[in-house]
């Protein structure tokens, strides 16, 4: 008699909150040591400001939430003509020096991808040559949701394997019996 075993999977998503996008003119000045705080919504997070002056330290931290990563990290930056310059940005412990001749550049590759929790950005401009020329610069800060299987997913392979063990053993079963018919045949 064969059995047949019905399941109801129920399978859940999570929803994420859509990207962020700060800008510091009309958001406030990042200015100084402590920063505000970004929770990173799924897809393309933009922060973006100015740095005005001879030497500027601007910090922020982001949070990457829970079943999210970040994959990427780009900074475009747009100097006013003429200005030479030097900016280091710090994630965590890890540090990289970006120069004027760089215009776009992807960030802490070592990092990627960048799992939950709350990280300290810090980035220190030095202009030699312009104190009274500005450069803009934007964070593109790319988040997507980590792929975990979903419970329903789960218990359809679970039940999968199940049946396939219970076939296989049955088989098993069968043959083993057909074995032992045989050799009391042969006495």
């Amino acid at each position: 008699m064969r059995r047949l075993m019905l399941g109801l999977i129920v399978g859940t998503s999570a929803a994420y909150a859509g990207p962020i996008h700060y800008d510091e003119g009309t958001g406030g000045d990042l200015e100084g040591v402590l920063g505000p705080t970004f929770v990173l919504g799924s897809g393309n997070n933009r922060i973006s400001g100015t740095f005005g002056s001879l030497a500027e330290f601007d910090s922020f931290e982001i949070v990457v939430p829970e079943g999210q990563h970040v994959d990427r990290i780009r900074l475009v930056l747009d100097p006013q003509p003429g200005v030479t310059w030097l900016t280091s940005f710090r994630i965590g412990n890890v540090f990289q020096d970006v120069r004027s001749t760089d215009r776009r550049v992807d960030l802490f590759d070592q990092l990627m991808p960048l799992g939950p929790g709350t990280y300290d950005v810090t980035q220190a401009y030095y202009s030699g040559n312009a104190p009274d020329l500005t450069t803009g610069y934007s964070w593109s800060i790319h988040a997507t949701p980590r792929t975990v299987p979903e419970p329903g997913t789960m218990a359809l392979m679970g039940s999968g394997l199940v049946a396939l063990f219970m076939l296989v053993r049955r088989r098993r079963t069968e043959a083993d019996s057909g074995t032992k018919a045989e050799r009391r045949g042969r006495n």
